[in-house]
């Protein structure tokens, strides 16, 4: 998604572009709307509970291969080349992640994973080899620290990518920091963002 944000200061109107789709709010509903945030808190419980029903049923044969391929990889999860193992992938939109979310991560892959993780150039992490039963339970651990793994793979709307430097470089224009998270959050779960 190539995304970009223009703010109009003659006319208090944020004008957000992304995925051909155009939106105006004004900019201080948006800024007072925006406080109420918590950039560390993207992630839902229930979407571990949700994959690791559509995994059960998968197992049962009440999805075929292709419908259960199609679901998992819209949660994260890609099949590896070796049997019964995933990678799993972990959005980090803007790459803004706490203390805390990183400590989490490594106890993911300290126990379901090969002990690191990779960076992607997408500010995403990924863990491989975890094995099929213990994708709820890598899932359920990265939600509940506040990240996600849902729409990290497949045809959806998966990273807003940000500049390390929004809000603290001097010479930007403005801080794109809010605008990548109104998208961020525009697309998260969201119909038209979830393949």
């Amino acid at each position: 998604v190539g995304e970009r944000a223009a703010h109009d200061h003659a006319h208090g109107v944020i004008e957000i572009a992304a995925a051909h789709l155009v939106f105006e709010i004004d900019r201080d509903d948006f800024l007072r709307e925006f406080c109420h945030y918590d950039f560390f808190c993207r992630g839902d419980v229930r979407d571990a509970e949700d994959f690791i029903a559509q995994l059960e049923r998968f197992e049962r044969g009440e999805l075929t291969a292709d419908q259960y391929r199609t679901y998992r990889l819209s949660r994260g999860v890609y099949g590896q080349r070796q049997d019964n193992v995933h990678m799993m992938r972990i959005k980090l939109p803007q790459g803004i992640i706490n203390a805390a979310q990183l400590r989490v991560l490594a106890d993911c892959a300290d126990t379901w994973s090969r002990g690191y993780g990779h960076v992607t150039t997408r500010q995403n992490f990924q863990f491989h080899f975890v094995k099929v039963p213990d994708v709820g339970p890598f899932m359920a651990a990265v939600e509940k620290s506040g990240l996600t793994c849902r729409e990290a793979c497949s045809h959806t709307v998966r990273n807003v990518v940000g500049c390390p430097c929004a809000g603290v470089c001097h010479t930007a224009p403005f801080d794109t920091t809010p605008y990548a998270e109104l998208i961020t959050r525009n697309f998260l779960r969201a119909k038209l963002g979830s393949g």
